[in-house]
């Protein structure tokens, strides 16, 4: 409320939403600690504590000041991760505990990844498809060659040379 002139008539300035906090000498509408700083897609956990969101679902704020909207629940027992590409639900078994290379087939099966890929993988993030290896050449965390020699001075036979040959030659034309 503000008043033109002593004796006047309040007249309404705006009106709150949330609640409105009471200045000495200028009232004023309080912003919702629950509502949102910025517009995007978010994880329950990154939005303000203590205003019920959910930290294993996705919200979509639709502006500054807005209120997040549930835009996806994660099925439990997924949790909502925060991506480089936007929040997303998987398993906590899929977030990666350290910063290497590892074959798909050496993770966790839910994670749903190609055995026979190289993933990079930082602490605390999803793993992210590096390199397509050949069937059944990812071991030991890299592609290996399945002709190369596997031990010094080992007899190698004319046809894994041969096939060792023609490997090579098409891995230089492609």
């Amino acid at each position: 409320m503000s008043c033109g002139a002593v004796g006047d008539k309040p007249s309404v300035s705006e009106t709150c939403t949330d609640h409105c906090n009471v200045v000495s000498g200028s009232d004023g509408c309080a912003a919702d600690p629950c509502a949102c700083v910025s517009t995007g897609v978010f994880c329950g956990d990154t939005l303000p504590a203590n205003c019920g969101y959910d930290p294993t679902t996705i919200y979509t704020c639709s502006g500054n000041g807005t209120i997040a909207q549930e835009k996806q629940a994660c099925t439990s027992p997924q949790i909502c991760l925060s991506a480089a590409t936007g929040p997303v639900c998987t398993f906590k078994e899929c977030i990666c505990t350290d910063s290497s290379a590892h074959c798909g087939s050496t993770l966790p099966t839910s994670c749903n990844l190609q055995g026979d890929s190289l993933y990079s993988c930082t602490k605390g993030v999803l793993p992210i498809k590096a390199q397509d290896c050949a069937p059944g050449t990812c071991a030991d965390d890299k592609c290996t060659d399945k002709c190369a020699c596997k031990i010094a001075g080992e007899t190698v036979s004319q046809r894994h040379y041969f096939d060792w040959q023609l490997h090579t030659l098409l891995d230089n034309l492609l």
